[in-house]
């Protein structure tokens, strides 16, 4: 190796191994850490003339409630549809997995143990003369043994080792036992860190102050959602929060929507619900804040058809990503674009219980003081 190699080299292990500031801060409580994927592919099947619409949304996050302790959970979606003038057909799978990370060390390339829970839901169904429709669920948990490596600021590269074991069930083949599946992988990724002590360079302008430990916020928001198979809905929600740490809100949403004509022989369908969430802000520009958000939703919806009067329960997860555009100190117009999951069960009749996905965007004006 030449002179020139060798202090390249050098340099390199300088940034990955000396990085200014020290990584204690890291695991200090009220980090976290996140990395998000996704894709969508389309293709057609020339041979059957079928038209394949398929997307996967991946996400994994982690955050510090306690120095070296970071519950956090994965989701997973993924949906394949398939179809020409005479056949259709869509799978469905969702998945969460939540866990528990928990650092043993806290040297320069600090090294943790997880465990965590697995369930997952998967829906089928076809239409060829006559509808066939078919719903499978699976457990399962995992163990983990893993490191960082930081590189930058805001980001590390994490090596993962892992155990998983699942109990699956086969929604394209409904009489089939449960499959058990066991796998042990290795991988590296790379995730976006955020804490108070690695923060960066502070953006100017109206905001930062607004989103300051023992701060509040309220507001109420507007929007609507596109279902699959569905007409779209509206929606409309009363908002507040209180920051319990910097940048970090924990608040509840009060809402309604209403779906009009949402179905065949559907006249009006009317639902409430109640949205605990978790908000991450993050200064990106002058004024703009961003937040990625967590809410799970608990709800009633009642419907009246020409057949008479239906009742459900629902539980929704939402995931989404929102922009705060701060006009003063205390006042901000805000953007929120989100993927939900929500479970439906009658109550009123013993049909099964249904699930559907949606991609919303809400628009909104939140006060801060």
């Amino acid at each position: 190796m030449n002179r020139g190699a060798g202090v390249r080299w050098r340099g390199i292990l300088a940034v990955l191994f000396f990085l200014p500031g020290g990584l204690s801060a890291q695991l200090a409580a009220g980090s976290w850490m996140a990395d998000i994927s996704g894709s969508y592919r389309y293709a057609y099947l020339r041979l059957s003339d079928q038209s394949l619409h398929e997307y996967t949304i991946r996400a994994d996050f982690h955050f510090f409630a306690l120095p070296r302790l970071a519950p956090g959970a994965r989701l997973s979606n993924d949906f394949v549809a398939l179809n020409n003038d005479f056949f259709q057909s869509s799978g469905l799978v969702f998945s969460i997995e939540p866990n528990m990370r928990y650092y043993v060390w806290k040297g320069r390339l600090p090294a943790f143990l997880q465990g965590g829970l697995y369930w997952q839901r998967e829906e089928f169904s076809q239409s060829f003369g006559s509808d066939d429709n078919a719903v499978a669920e699976g457990r399962g948990f995992s163990l983990a043994a893993g490191a960082n490596l930081f590189a930058l600021n805001r980001a590390c590269l994490e090596g993962l080792l892992e155990y998983r074991y699942r109990e699956v069930g086969g929604a394209r083949q409904p009489g089939q036992q449960q499959l058990i599946q066991r796998s042990l992988g290795l991988g590296v990724r790379l995730r976006a860190w955020l804490s108070e002590e690695n923060a960066g360079a502070e953006t100017q302008g109206p905001g930062l102050d607004a989103v300051q430990s023992g701060g509040w916020m309220a507001g109420g928001s507007a929007g609507g959602a596109l279902l699959f198979g569905q007409p779209g809905r509206y929606d409309v929600a009363l908002t507040g929060g209180i920051f319990l740490v910097n940048r970090l809100s924990l608040g509840l949403s009060l809402g309604v929507a209403g779906s009009p004509n949402a179905a065949e022989g559907m006249e009006h369908v009317f639902s409430r619900s109640a949205e605990p969430f978790l908000r991450y802000y993050l200064p990106v520009a002058d004024n703009l804040l961003l937040f990625p958000a967590l809410g799970y939703a608990l709800g009633k919806s009642e419907s009246i058809t020409s057949f008479g009067f239906e009742s459900f329960t629902f539980n929704t997860w939402r995931m989404g990503m929102g922009l705060d555009n701060f006009l003063s100190e205390n006042l901000a117009l805000e953007l929120i674009f989100s993927l939900s999951g929500r479970n439906v069960s009658p109550t009123t009749s013993t049909a099964a219980r249904d699930f559907d996905l949606s991609f919303g965007l809400s628009v909104g004006v939140m006060g801060f003081w």
